[in-house]
């Protein structure tokens, strides 16, 4: 009985020995590089969120520029269009009349003095 008694006390020594060891060597070592770990990934993480947040709001700025400048050029485009609708008698009356105040407007501008008062030497054409 004694020898049993001894050998079961040996038994537990060695056991706690044991747990000793996989608590200190290799559990303890484990949760801390684990924990190590996990604030690393945070990190990375964390800084790689950011990144994607200004990314996507740069992406979201550009769109909307993109589809701006989409209808712009939609506008343009309709704009375009309906000129070229017109008829070309239109175009041609109009240009003529503005040719008449073209020429017209720096003759009768030229006999007149900035004050508003009409010059007499001005000869009239």
């Amino acid at each position: 009985l004694t020898t049993l008694a001894t050998q079961a006390g040996k038994e537990s020594d060695a056991r706690t020995i044991i747990a000793d060891v996989l608590i200190k060597d290799i559990s303890i070592p484990m949760k801390n590089r684990a924990d190590k770990h996990l604030k690393e990934k945070k990190t990375i993480e964390d800084t790689l969120n950011a990144k994607f947040k200004e990314w996507n709001t740069k992406k979201e700025t550009d769109n909307k520029y993109r589809s701006r400048q989409f209808e712009k050029s939609q506008e343009i485009e309709s704009l375009y269009n309906k000129l070229s609708e017109l008829p070309k008698g239109t175009k041609n009356f109009a240009k003529d009349s503005t040719k008449e105040n073209i020429f017209s407007t720096p003759l009768l501008m030229g006999c007149v003095k900035p004050g508003g008062v009409r010059r007499t030497s001005c000869s009239e054409k």
